[in-house]
């Protein structure tokens, strides 16, 4: 079913974003990384973005993950929106990239950014910003769902936007979050005594 992965807190994802947009490449890769962080899309997902599965709304955008991993998966795709700050870092790597049909992250050849190297930069970033743990991108598909659950989004809403068929799933990744809340509610217990 999966293990529990501690989710990057908030000022680990701030250490992070400065070298994640740093280098020829950095507007790309900060795009890439908000899509992982702010959509929680499987690394395989986002890869596999076309250029028309991103559209803006507004001040918001939208991304549609048309090749879930998985079958079962929630039909064909599945729809999550993405904030103004997570869309202003996609639109300013759609300025760079130019509007064209095609992967929407790709390489400076015109080829489809791989997996693998999303995972080693995000090792990469993460001995830079000194968090003396693994970093890789299921993480900031855990801290994705954690700060859902704590924005208030309830259990059904997250299985949903991770794309989840089994509850199950969903819950093993807020399976920290239970066990946080329920040391909390004993520590805060009283003595009564008659």
């Amino acid at each position: 079913m999966g293990q529990v992965r501690t989710p990057l807190s908030r000022e680990e994802v701030a250490r992070l974003l400065p070298f994640v947009s740093k280098g020829a490449a950095g507007t790309r890769n900060l795009a890439h990384f908000v899509v992982l962080w702010r959509a929680g899309l499987r690394v395989s997902e986002s890869c596999s973005l076309a250029f028309s599965d991103w559209w803006r709304e507004g001040e918001a955008s939208v991304v549609r993950v048309t090749h879930p991993k998985g079958e079962g998966s929630y039909g064909l795709h599945r729809t999550i929106g993405l904030d103004g700050r997570a869309t202003s870092a996609i639109q300013a790597w759609v300025g760079e990239r130019g509007i064209a049909p095609g992967p929407l992250f790709i390489t400076s050849k015109g080829g489809r950014v791989h997996p693998t190297y999303i995972r080693r930069k995000l090792a990469e970033w993460a001995i830079y910003a000194h968090i003396d743990r693994r970093v890789h991108p299921h993480v900031l598909r855990h801290t994705f769902a954690h700060e859902l659950y704590h924005e208030g989004f309830n259990l059904l809403e997250i299985q949903k936007l991770l794309g989840h068929v089994s509850l199950e799933t969903t819950q093993v990744y807020l399976g920290s979050i239970g066990a946080t809340k329920a040391v909390a509610a004993s520590q805060s217990r009283e003595w009564r005594t008659g």
